[in-house]
């Protein structure tokens, strides 16, 4: 029979700490090394000073900063994680780990943590709040089946995923050859770009704060272009006139 229950009513948050001289690069978690939109995990490239959260295999681990980036992983081993990294862990056998993550993963999930959220540049949710999350909560044998399910279709999505990049790489190896490499590309025009594209302006995007509950966009300087959308990445709405 299927029940509702809150978040609490299954998980907790793990407290527990550990040295960090007891993890490695390989297995610890912080919000720069969970990756966006539901991602998973790369290998971190430096680790902190202190103690961090202890986890274990089976935990589900989630970004607090900024929950709109949707970070979550489901942890494969044991490790250390940083403060603002929530670790859930099951509070007993009726509920499956592998449900809790997808519960977790839900998209509604993340809108319930971000309207929790508090501050400007770097908004966390509220984690009392966030344990209030309603949860359909069936059978553990449904969980299971559900579960299963969803693992399935991720996996598809996985492998689409690494196809991708195949294609890119096959991209980038077309590139080099028709422009780079080509003997005929030297019989080619040559042209300024102010010839063949319009440039466009940055925006002084302080102007344009961010308002809850409005779309916004992530804002583009020189270390983005680097190393992409992160959390310190700043945010300005989008109502932006043309």
């Amino acid at each position: 029979m299927m029940r509702i229950v809150s978040l609490s009513d299954i998980c907790s948050y793990v407290n527990s700490k550990i040295p960090v001289e007891q993890v490695q690069l390989a297995n610890y978690v912080s919000t720069e090394n969970l990756l966006q939109n539901k991602g998973g995990l790369s290998v971190a490239n430096k680790l902190p000073s202190g103690k961090v959260t202890a986890f274990q295999a089976g935990d589900v681990l989630v970004s607090n900063i900024r929950p709109y980036f949707r970070k979550i992983w489901l942890a494969d081993r044991s490790g250390g994680a940083s403060n603002d990294v929530l670790v859930f862990r099951k509070l007993n056998d009726n509920v499956c780990e592998k449900y809790l993550y997808y519960i977790l993963a839900d998209d509604r999930f993340f809108a319930f943590s971000t309207a929790s959220a508090s501050g400007s540049k770097m908004p966390r949710g509220d984690k009392s709040q966030i344990m209030n999350y309603p949860v359909k909560l069936p059978p553990l044998e449904v969980q299971k089946k559900i579960a299963d399910i969803l693992s399935s279709l991720d996996e598809k999505i996985e492998l689409n995923r690494r196809m991708n990049e195949t294609l890119e790489q096959l991209g980038q190896t077309l590139f080099r050859y028709y422009f780079v490499d080509n003997p005929e590309a030297r019989s080619w025009d040559k042209k300024p770009l102010d010839e063949i594209a319009n440039f466009l302006n940055g925006l002084a995007m302080q102007k344009y704060p961010k308002i809850n509950g409005q779309p916004t966009l992530p804002v583009i300087k020189i270390r983005e272009m680097s190393s992409g959308i992160t959390d310190s990445t700043d945010i300005a709405s989008a109502n932006i006139p043309e």
